[in-house]
């Protein structure tokens, strides 16, 4: 009797323990994904308000700061010399990407030309979302949700058509700092540890009822 409710006991464990580690692990999963989408939306809407602000001169949303250069960092931009640029990264990574007045607006606008530094990498454009009806705003905002997908604190530099380069300062939803933190690795570590206890306590208990079948045989030879 004394051995059975011990093994009740060590059931309803299990089952309590795999229930509760599967919930967090579950939750942990999904509030990691759901706050990366907010954060990357948040970057996609903050490349809109640029790409809006630089083309007509307006104040860009708070979280997009917009500086001009200065006279000798425009010079080497002009000649595409964005490494030697004052802020640019150690060994930096230069990524290049040119988006096209939208087709309404062919006539009197400009493309934006955008030059992305970065001292890890260098951004897989073919990964931007690229549609038939795309404006070239909804397209500045996937550069920036591409951008704000990895962890780096890139320096942005912009220029429509033939204006002066200037810098972006969007570190509140670009750099590292803004990113939230990644716990699906936590939650991968708690199901596979949540496993390994419970596969672990299965095979003890399979060792035990194995002894304790074969000190049954043995008292029956014995006893005859």
């Amino acid at each position: 009797m004394i051995q059975r409710r011990s093994l009740r006991e060590i059931g309803s464990l299990l089952v309590i323990t795999a229930f509760l580690s599967g919930g967090i692990a579950v939750w942990l999963w999904s509030h990691s994904n759901a706050s990366w989408r907010a954060h990357q939306e948040r970057a996609y809407v903050a490349g809109i308000n640029l790409y809006y602000a630089v083309q007509n001169g307006t104040v860009p949303a708070e979280e997009v700061q917009i500086r001009p250069l200065s006279a000798e960092d425009q010079a080497r931009a002009a000649r595409g010399a964005f490494r030697q640029i004052s802020h640019a990264p150690l060994a930096a990574r230069v990524t290049i990407v040119l988006i096209s007045a939208d087709s309404a607006n062919s006539q009197t606008g400009a493309p934006l030309t955008m030059a992305i530094l970065s001292s890890d990498l260098t951004y897989k454009l073919a990964e931007i979302p690229n549609r038939a009806d795309q404006t070239a705003a909804e397209k500045t905002g996937e550069v920036f949700r591409l951008v704000a997908s990895y962890c780096s604190d890139p320096v942005v530099l912009t220029q429509m058509g033939s204006a002066p380069w200037f810098e972006i300062d969007a570190a509140s939803v670009l750099s590292c700092a803004a990113a939230p933190a990644d716990n699906r690795m936590w939650a991968v570590l708690l199901a596979v540890l949540a496993m390994g206890v419970t596969l672990t306590v299965v095979l003890n208990l399979s060792a035990e009822f194995s002894q304790f079948a074969e000190q049954l045989r043995s008292r029956r030879r014995i006893g005859g």
